[in-house]
């Protein structure tokens, strides 16, 4: 007989979920936590090994429930500890964090690698791992796991950033023997994650100058932890002759070891499309070789748009995002796109170079009916050209479920093109000015938005209470979710509520600097006099102005403490349940800024 796990699972998860890091205390005989009710032991001890590693897996990005869990036994230490070393230099972590994290690794090293660090005068920490040295003083010093081998995510800035606080904790002078001394202890601590680690599944390059620091491919072993890449990521800012045969050499190698890369993002930034040609035959020879890509961005200054376009249509079955940084040639991309059919986004976005973008669209030259099945649409540049745009919008029609463009206000052509051609949007999320308000209104009533986010152009500063209430009117009875990137003071909050038919669940602010409990008591007051509201949540987005909140709080526990004490100031009859189960449903989050080169923070 199989057990059936589907409810212990959830409550394992939802048990898990609720541990606090502040809730575990270190005892003078081990660790010790809230306890479990019979109950849940009884589901602990049914629970098959492989459930508990699925829902640690399901916690990846938990780090703080992960910790906690590493605290509670072996058991789940053993499962938490691979996921906690999975991905060390992700983050650009506090600098004690990236301090520790080289201590450690350090500690793994042979004994004779760690002499050759003390006679460049670096650092060795003391605890020693070396399976040679059977000193008992130094065992007893040893540490519990080897975490080398678990990592899987590896951030070339963030190990490079860490060396260097090690580096110069000990040494404050930043000299040619610096330098020395990163490259050495960058080497040895390469060559130790390919002797341990069972295979990079990431790897992400993201500034010019730590490529002298640190050029993988040159680590003893880095073709047998290749294989498992799934992804890689690389960006420079500018093309420098000092790294160039290195970059080439990076690209040729991957080349030849990875064959499995499923997402793919190279971003080179050159002063003329037309320089380093060799660069973009080594990117077109990694993109050739890979089986299964299935993400794919580029930035698009290429000295033969034919070629690379070419090499990504033999990827055309599995393509489901695009991402292109420029745009040049449409007439090559549009062509390019009629043979993915399986891209669901496709994402075009202003160079951060500047460079001009030729649209060179020439309809004759294209087929007259296809249309395209993407169904997700990012399209941000500084200006556009409306025909090409409006051409775009047109080839995607009803498959199209989400646009967004918010760099521009969009004009007239664009809001009417969206109402003509793609009324099954679900998600939308455009720059748009007051004096546009009656076509966007026109295009809103037009559509079963689920989410809408709206930019408001500087040149206008802000909208009147007489836009509000406009705004509110026009809104779908199906909209969800409301985000809002511009100035609306609380009454006119207040008006959005009450003229508006939306089912909205949730609104989000990013320009709402103080008074944030006068926007929590709008809401709360709302939900209670409106039984029949869906509205349950209010997201704000922390920033440097935010003048009710201390800068060094915590933004969102701050938030928590708002709404409890907007809701304990109220008087209403604690008996009456309904009202008491409708003010434990709301909540506040703190929401992330809105970012034009990671897409939507929706998905």
């Amino acid at each position: 007989m199989f057990l059936n796990t589907k409810s212990p699972v959830r409550l394992l998860k939802h048990t898990i979920k609720s541990f606090k890091h502040e809730e575990v205390n270190n005892k003078s005989q081990g660790f010790e936590i809230q306890e479990l009710s019979e109950s849940q032991n009884h589901i602990l001890q049914k629970l098959p090994s492989n459930c508990f590693e699925e829902i640690f897996e399901s916690l990846d990005n938990d780090r703080n429930t992960l910790f906690s869990c590493a605290l509670v036994n072996r058991h789940w230490c053993r499962l938490s500890i691979p996921l906690l070393w999975r991905r060390p230099f992700e983050y650009g972590y506090p600098k004690d964090f990236g301090f520790k994290l080289i201590k450690i690794y350090i500690s793994f090293l042979t004994v004779e690698e760690k002499e050759l660090l003390r006679a460049q005068d670096i650092q060795v920490p003391n605890n020693n791992n070396n399976n040679n040295n059977n000193n008992n003083n130094n065992q007893n010093n040893k540490l519990l796991f080897e975490y080398p081998k678990y990592i899987q995510y590896f951030d070339i800035n963030n190990f490079v950033h860490a060396v260097k606080l090690w580096i110069f904790n000990r040494n404050k002078v930043y000299d040619i023997k610096s330098e020395q001394k990163i490259h050495l202890l960058t080497r040895l601590l390469g060559n130790l994650f390919c002797k341990y680690s069972n295979g990079f599944k990431f790897i992400n390059y993201n500034n010019n100058n730590d490529i002298k620091f640190t050029d993988i491919t040159s680590y003893d072993g880095i073709e047998s932890i290749l294989y498992k890449l799934n992804e890689f990521k690389y960006q420079s800012f500018n093309v420098v002759d000092e790294y160039h045969s290195i970059w080439n050499n990076l690209f040729n190698n991957l080349t030849e070891y990875t064959y499995n890369i499923q997402h793919l993002s190279i971003h080179i930034y050159k002063n003329s499309r037309y320089e380093y040609s060799d660069i973009d035959d080594s990117v077109i020879k990694l993109i050739q070789v890979q089986k299964n890509l299935k993400s794919l961005s580029l930035s698009n200054f290429w000295w033969n748009s034919s070629l690379f376009y070419s090499v990504i249509r033999e990827h055309n079955n599995s393509l489901t995002y695009l991402r292109f940084e420029g745009l040049s040639d449409v007439t090559l991309l549009i062509k390019l796109l009629t043979c993915c059919k399986n891209l669901n986004t496709l994402d075009l976005i202003q160079s951060s170079k500047g460079e001009d973008y030729e649209h060179n669209l020439d309809p004759s030259t294209l087929p007259i009916e296809f249309n395209l099945c993407v169904k997700n649409f990012y399209y941000n540049f500084n200006d556009t050209n409306v025909g090409t745009l409006t051409y775009f919008l047109k080839l995607m029609g009803k498959n199209l479920k989400l646009f967004s463009s918010t760099y521009f206000i969009n004009p007239t052509p664009v809001l009417i093109a969206l109402k003509n051609h793609n009324s099954n949007l679900t998600h939308l999320s455009l720059k748009i000015s007051k004096d546009l308000l009656d076509y966007f209104n026109i295009l809103l009533k037009n559509l079963s938005l689920k989410y809408l986010f709206l930019n408001l152009s500087k040149h206008d500063d802000k909208l009147s209470i007489n836009h509000i209430i406009q705004l509110a009117e026009s809104l779908p009875t199906s909209l969800l979710y409301l985000d809002l990137n511009f100035k609306i003071t609380s009454k006119e909050f207040n008006s959005l509520l009450m003229k508006s038919n939306s089912k909205l669940i949730t609104i989000a602010f990013h320009n709402l600097f103080d008074n944030h409990k006068d926007y929590l008591k709008i809401m709360v007051n709302y939900v209670i006099n409106n039984f029949n509201s869906n509205l349950r949540e209010i997201r704000f987005q922390k920033d440097f102005f935010n003048r009710d909140c201390n800068n060094h709080e915590n933004f969102q526990k701050w938030l928590d403490h708002k709404l409890k004490s907007v809701i304990d100031d109220l008087n209403f009859n604690h008996d009456d349940n309904n009202i008491t189960s409708l003010l434990k449903e709301l909540k506040v989050c703190e929401i992330k800024s809105y970012n034009h080169n990671f897409n939507s923070y929706w998905y």
